[in-house]
């Protein structure tokens, strides 16, 4: 029974240890903050997973499920045309469509085998008529194959963070492999709207491909995303960019960017079945607008810390990146710089060049907690290295003349002892 005793203590210490150090990870790690709950919620969202998201900051400023996946139906296009503006550099470009692209299931433009077809006029038909066939003829023209271009979606969306997303197609048919969440559709269209091209086509109300070499007709493409037409219900002025999904299993998906007095953001929302995002998005966004700003506390480039390495040298450190923080309207963003420890670097032994990695360093603002690459803004030589390299040159100029010296010894000797020895043997 002691034992027993003993053993129950240190199971009930170490979950107190795992508590507070999982505690202390989201307290003190670099975490976009969470304004609004589902508890505290601005709306009542019909859809499973929900987010709203500043897409400056990346701070989360409402979520519902964020992290919990769903099948995302057609929303998954967005990340078939990231890599599509990644990796085609000139977008008039053809692509030769395959068999394959006539049997795709779904919304289609019907592409034919053998057809060319610009990958710009690809991009039009997949985010505005959600053309399932496009889709595939993309994949295929950026990935070779179907399936290295899903392995390259699935890379792609862990680097930009997601961590609860899998990619099966480039399209979002049903499959019940294929998953992603509101937070990860969030993060992969706050990459695809850097692009301008993408903001150019997500916009456009209607769009005709031309003729092409196995099509005498025109293919005229209305926009799916009623949040951009004007005599819509469902517009708002507002909207730069969205993407539509919906399949029988996977219910409907939505993701969108608005964009008001230079405070731009982002919202999702996976497995709707009362296709209420164009509402609810409206109310979300209008609830991020007259509720947050962003601010810019720290440019890239600005210096942060100077450390002085010697009587006449001096270092500069700054910012990799600018950062940015979204905070309620009626309150102020004070930061913090931390007190780094530039001995314990050992810098003034380091040869550095101008944007070298110097450390992470944590900033803290309104109880927050970011983290910047601090970057050398100097070239620098220690003084030691100088000295060490006229030593080591004076060395080895020593040495070399040692060797000579003794070379020509040894040689005198001999020539010595030779002369010795022929005038014994004249003698004799």
């Amino acid at each position: 029974m002691g034992d027993e005793l003993i053993m129950q203590k240190i199971k009930k210490f170490f979950s107190i240890v795992v508590s507070i150090y999982v505690v202390s990870s989201i307290l003190f790690c670099n975490m976009n903050l969470t304004f609004a709950t589902e508890k505290n919620s601005p709306i009542n969202s019909s859809s499973d997973g929900v987010i709203l998201m500043d897409a400056i900051s990346g701070d989360i400023l409402y979520n519902k499920n964020m992290n919990k996946p769903f099948p995302p139906a057609s929303t998954t296009k967005i990340m078939t045309a990231l890599l599509t503006l990644e990796n085609c550099k000139n977008l008039d470009e053809e692509a030769t469509i395959s068999k394959t692209c006539e049997g795709v299931d779904g919304s289609k433009i019907y592409i034919f085998e053998g057809e060319k077809i610009k990958v710009k006029n690809l991009l039009y038909a997949l985010l505005l008529s959600s053309a399932n066939d496009c889709a595939y003829a993309l994949a295929e023209h950026i990935g070779g194959t179907e399936e290295h271009f899903v392995e390259m979606m699935n890379n792609r969306a862990k680097a930009l963070g997601c961590k609860n997303t899998n990619f099966v197609n480039p399209h979002g048919l049903y499959d019940d492999k294929h998953r992603t969440t509101a937070h990860d559709l969030a993060l992969i269209m706050k990459e695809l709207i850097k692009h301008e091209e993408y903001l150019k086509i997500a916009s456009t109300p209607s769009y005709i491909i031309p003729p092409t070499n196995k099509s005498k007709e025109n293919r005229p493409l209305w926009n799916g995303n009623k949040a951009i037409h004007t005599g819509s219900v469902n517009y708002n002025k507002f909207c730069k960019a969205s993407k539509t999904g919906y399949t029988i299993q996977s219910l409907h998906s939505y993701v969108t960017f608005a964009e008001k007095d230079g405070q731009k953001l982002i919202a999702a929302f996976v497995h709707d079945p009362n296709k209420q995002f164009y509402t609810d998005s409206k109310a979300l966004f209008n609830y991020g607008f007259n509720t947050f700003k962003t601010d810019k506390v720290i440019s890239k480039d600005q210096e942060l810390f100077t450390y002085k390495v010697s009587n006449n040298k001096v270092l500069h450190f700054k910012s990799d990146s600018d950062l940015y923080i979204t905070s309620k309207k009626n309150s102020k963003n004070n930061i913090q710089l931390p007190n780094v420890n530039f001995d314990s670097l050992n810098l003034k032994d380091k040869s550095l060049k101008q944007g070298d990695f110097i450390e992470n360093i944590n900033i803290k603002s309104n109880n927050n907690t970011y983290t910047l690459k601090l970057i050398s803004g100097d070239n620098y030589e220690p003084e030691h290295n100088i000295l060490t390299d006229v030593t080591q040159n004076y060395t080895s100029t020593s040495t070399i003349l040692k060797t000579l010296c003794y070379t020509l010894i040894g040689l005198l000797l001999i020539f010595t002892m030779i002369i010795i020895i022929k005038k014994k043997s004249k003698k004799r």
